[in-house]
């Protein structure tokens, strides 16, 4: 409990408290443990605080990961701030980053420039390319959304001009046969 290590190399740290302050700090799994290095592998206990720069596989509960490659993060209420996010799939995830693709949690925010494949509810998408989002209540804010045109409000517009074609050809008909009698007479 409570033990400090502040070397280059501490695997298989797993107990309470335990604070990493080295450069690879690989299968931490304990409570509350904190690690400021460059390479968190592997972390998956309550409360975890990552700092460093690769934190991939991280699945505890309100985990905090500031890096910028952070991959495979499905624990609740987990909150990324890099710049690659992919495969976010907690509940009420925040992502900040330029690439956030395969969001699909309840709740998701995503600001960044190309959210694809959001098919969470209440999604809420800021970016530039919003494509495939099929979720209820979501709000896209984007440059790119594409809009389907109702076929049947086309239907009705061509009904009626053909409609006013035939009309006027009957007009035109109708006088003309009305001249022909006229001068047969």
């Amino acid at each position: 409990d409570d033990s400090s290590n502040g070397g280059n190399d501490n695997s298989g740290d797993n107990g309470d408290d335990s604070s990493n302050g080295g450069n690879d700090n690989s299968g931490d799994n304990g409570d509350d443990s904190s690690n400021g290095g460059n390479d968190n592998s592997g972390d998956n206990g309550d409360d975890s605080s990552n700092g460093g720069n690769d934190n991939s596989g991280d699945n505890g509960d309100d985990s905090s990961n500031g890096g910028n490659d952070n991959s495979g993060d499905n624990g609740d209420d987990s909150s990324n701030g890099g710049n690659d996010n992919s495969g976010d799939n907690g509940d009420d995830s925040s992502n900040g980053g330029n690439d956030n693709s395969g969001d699909n949690g309840d709740d998701s925010s995503n600001g960044g420039n190309n959210n694809s494949g959001d098919n969470g509810d209440d999604s809420s998408n800021g970016g530039n390319d919003n494509s495939g989002d099929n979720g209820d209540n979501s709000s896209n804010g984007g440059n790119d959304s594409k809009v389907l045109p109702d076929t049947g409000e086309q239907d009705k517009n061509l009904t009626l001009f053909a409609s006013v074609i035939a009309l006027f050809g009957g007009i035109l008909t109708f006088r003309r046969k009305k001249k022909d009698s006229k001068t047969d007479k």
